[in-house]
């Protein structure tokens, strides 16, 4: 959900109400953004992952999904679920249909599951459950679960000052940031850590259930309970959910030693300091000590291709049209995900996340998403009899990030390109020896002004946590400078948009 949505709807209509209006024959337009805000990144995942874990509950509560047990994409969706794309997360269930009971379940939910429980083929349906069919160990890896996300949010109380304003800092993002904000935030930040300590206590002293994610949101979020009635109009609410979300939704991917997708508007886990939530954690690669040589390379190779004009014959010579994610169905996604560009690209895309300093593997990985982009631009057009409208050049974008201080290099159709931080942008980290920085890599669909967020295929997607000295980051910055000291101050490719990766956007139909 993005900031602007958040603003429209809090104090007015609840998620269930939106849920609802979102299923019925004429959406507003606000119930229409949330639907589309979601299926951009829900089509974006099943896109570029192997698998999508998808809570079970989703298919009671989504519109997205539940339209789609229930419509013509069906066919699609249980085809996917059939062949183990998108895997069901089983909390305490026994089973994918068992029913949840309570008035939080849409009506049109229970109709839906009904149906996909019973459909035939989907009769081995796998689905994803700690401890199997062991309901003890299941018993013991929720609770794990639940004590890390209480743990996470007291977080705030027991760290430093400036540890707590760098963590509202990546919160609030640049388009809601004023003067005293931050430190405004922080103070909410530790109200919301103190409660959860005390009611953590409580709960310990009276050996009562502790606090669930619903209790916090009836607290610090929504104004009851968190489906039925609406979100709070207090100062940071929306931020404050944020962090609650960020936490609650790492911790799945830590305990399946998955990688995550992180949506657009959100920080990453890092950005926050949880580390332990970084996908494949235990994977996370160490830079061995020449690992400077390798960035060195990068910038060699930029300095022999990179210019300005460039991007002028790219846009010519590469550029194809190409459907925003939104405008898939399940069962196109079905179609691409059996063509030999797409497997090709995501053989490359696993090479390149494992060693993402590796010039050969990135560059494997550039050409295969531009054969797929290409093959993509024009089965849409071609075979989906699709109007072409625009044309984007596609790229892949390897970024540095540590909080909102980034620097790397882009690849578009061979040539190099600087992604910079904003003038005067401080490294956010005091000086040491080694960081944590995280590795993004994100593929992009480019026009003259810039990113094209919507029909991006996986903006600020797949990253790894990789430890490197501080001094070789920030002299890649100063080196990646000098080469292009003409584009300081102009708007070239991945300058100003990545900077502002954080920024909400509207979502609005084309």
């Amino acid at each position: 959900m993005t900031a602007a949505l958040f603003d429209k709807i809090a104090g007015h209509e609840s998620m269930h109400a939106l849920a609802e209006m979102a299923l019925g024959d004429h959406p507003n337009r606000t119930a229409r953004q949330l639907l589309e805000g979601a299926r951009i990144e829900y089509i974006r995942a099943l896109l570029y992952s192997p698998q999508v874990v998808v809570n079970r509950m989703a298919f009671w509560n989504n519109p997205l999904l539940v339209t789609s047990s229930l419509g013509a994409d069906r066919e699609g969706l249980v085809t996917l679920l059939a062949r183990g794309v998108i895997l069901p997360y089983l909390h305490r269930e026994d089973s994918f249909g068992d029913d949840p009971g309570g008035p939080d379940c849409l009506e049109l939910g229970k109709r839906a599951i009904r149906s996909l429980a019973t459909d035939p083929d989907l009769a081995d349906l796998t689905c994803v459950r700690f401890g199997g069919s062991d309901a003890d160990s299941n018993q013991d890896r929720t609770e794990t679960i639940s004590e890390r996300f209480r743990t996470e949010l007291q977080r705030p109380r027991q760290v430093q000052q400036e540890r707590v304003e760098s963590i509202a800092r990546s919160l609030l993002g640049g388009s809601r940031r004023a003067s005293g904000a931050s430190s405004a935030l922080t103070m909410r930040l530790r109200e919301l850590a103190t409660w959860m300590d005390v009611k953590n206590q409580e709960a310990i002293a009276a050996s009562a259930k502790p606090p669930s994610r619903n209790d916090v949101y009836r607290a610090f979020v929504t104004e009851g309970d968190p489906v039925q009635t609406p979100y709070r109009t207090d100062p940071f609410t929306f931020e404050l959910k944020k962090w609650i979300d960020l936490i609650y939704n790492g911790i799945l991917p830590w305990q399946l030693s998955a990688r995550t997708f992180t949506p657009r508007g959100f920080p990453t886990p890092l950005d926050v300091g949880m580390d332990f939530a970084m996908a494949a954690k235990g994977s996370a690669g160490i830079l061995a000590e020449d690992s400077p040589a390798v960035i060195d390379d990068s910038l060699e190779r930029a300095r022999a291709h990179a210019t300005w004009t460039a991007y002028n014959n790219i846009q010519q010579q590469v550029a194809v049209p190409a459907p925003s994610p939104q405008e898939l169905t399940h069962l196109d996604v079905v179609t691409i995900r059996k063509w030999a560009e797409w497997n090709t690209m995501m053989a490359a895309m696993a090479d390149h996340l494992e060693e993402p300093f590796d010039i050969h593997h990135m560059d494997e990985f550039s050409r295969s998403y531009d054969e797929f982009v290409a093959k993509l631009g024009k089965w849409w057009v071609k075979d989906r009899k699709k109007e072409a409208r625009r044309s984007y050049a596609a790229a892949v974008a390897r970024v540095y990030r540590v909080g909102q201080w980034f620097v790397g290099i882009m690849q578009m159709g061979g040539f190099l390109f600087p992604i910079l931080p904003p003038p005067g942008a401080p490294l956010p980290l005091p000086p040491g020896d080694v960081i944590r920085v995280v590795v993004e890599s994100g593929l992009y669909l480019y026009q003259r002004t810039g990113v094209e967020w919507k029909r991006s295929q996986a903006a600020r997607g797949m990253q790894k946590v990789v430890r490197m000295q501080r001094e070789d980051l920030l002299r890649t910055a100063r080196d990646i400078r000098q080469i292009w000291p003409e584009l300081q101050d102009e708007n070239y490719p991945g300058r100003d948009n990545l900077g502002k990766s954080a920024i909400e956007e509207d979502c609005t139909s084309e």
